[in-house]
């Protein structure tokens, strides 16, 4: 007996929230907030702008999803401005999504590089200082102790002088 064929899969990127999620639920989101999430059911991964990220990684939802479309753009455009500012994405996302990024390694370490790169190599301007200085002094660490949690020891980069 042979099995009937089934047409490709479309990439991951054409496929909608809706799609992929089986239970989307709006939950007690205000009015505003739902009719938002409704509307993002039907909008391909690869369509959702900048500021569908940053609304999607606040609201919690699909961070499996959203959180690897979000870094990856911040990987090549840390400062870009999503709604209301430059760094916005960034600071959702070191803020709002961290506490899903630490559930998965290959994210954590992807966070943890962009945050060493941005702090290593930002200007300082406007955006870098309201950013960086907005995220939590220990965020550092948190993502450290994320991937302790999750397996293989991440080395502790924390300056001796400044540890506990």
């Amino acid at each position: 007996m042979t099995k009937p064929r089934r047409g490709a899969l479309p990439p991951t990127r054409e496929l909608t929230l809706g799609d992929l999620l089986a239970a989307f639920e709006e939950g007690a989101a205000a009015p505003a907030v739902a009719a938002r999430l409704r509307a993002l059911r039907a909008v391909p991964l690869g369509r959702l702008g900048n500021a569908d990220l940053r609304f999607l990684i606040a609201c919690g939802v699909a961070p499996s999803l959203v959180l690897p479309l979000a870094l990856e753009r911040l990987e090549h455009e840390p400062w870009l401005r999503a709604e209301s500012r430059a760094g916005d994405l960034l600071l959702t996302l070191f803020t709002d999504g961290v506490a899903q990024l630490s559930l998965r390694r290959p994210l954590t370490e992807r966070a943890r590089a962009l945050l060493a790169r941005l702090r290593r190599e930002a200007a300082p301007g406007p955006e870098s200082v309201a950013v960086l200085g907005s995220l939590d002094p220990d965020l550092d660490w948190a993502l450290s102790e994320a991937l302790k949690d999750v397996g293989n020891e991440a080395p502790d980069e924390t300056p001796e002088s400044e540890r506990e």
